[in-house]
């Protein structure tokens, strides 16, 4: 993974790292090689938080990718599934295929409803700073 840290102390950048890496704060800080409450206070600085946030939005975005690399091949495997000739595989293929498509389905339409409100809040904001005289 590539990570960006600037200027961030040695010992807050391996606690970023830890962070990303093990399941517990408290593993996390002794990973590190810092105390648990040390590790609790850098959590709550909004600089530290929003390092931590954009490390693991990109943690996230790369398992994204790596799973969309394997979308074909899973499809081709539950297409060869729905026709193999054993009714519970092709059950549970078809019954795969089903959530699956659901599951895509409802996160187009967060998404959609998301984006339709986050536009309305910029435009609202936009407005707001229009009609108070503010700069734009």
């Amino acid at each position: 993974m590539a990570t960006e840290f600037g200027t961030v102390p040695e010992k807050k950048k391996r606690l970023l790292l830890a962070l990303l890496s093990v399941p517990t704060v408290e593993a996390a800080a002794e990973q590190a090689g810092v105390s648990l409450s040390t590790s609790y206070r850098w959590r709550r600085q909004p600089k530290f938080r929003r390092q931590l946030d954009r490390h693991r939005r990109e943690v996230f975005d790369q398992g994204l990718a790596a799973m969309h690399a394997l979308l074909g091949e899973a499809v081709d495997t539950l297409r060869r599934n729905l026709t193999c000739g054993l009714p519970n595989v092709d059950v549970a293929a078809v019954a795969k295929v089903a959530e699956i498509g659901l599951k895509f389905a409802e996160m187009a339409d967060v998404t959609r409803r998301l984006e339709a409100v986050e536009e309305q809040m910029a435009a609202t904001e936009f407005n707001s700073l229009v009609a108070g005289g503010g700069n734009v």
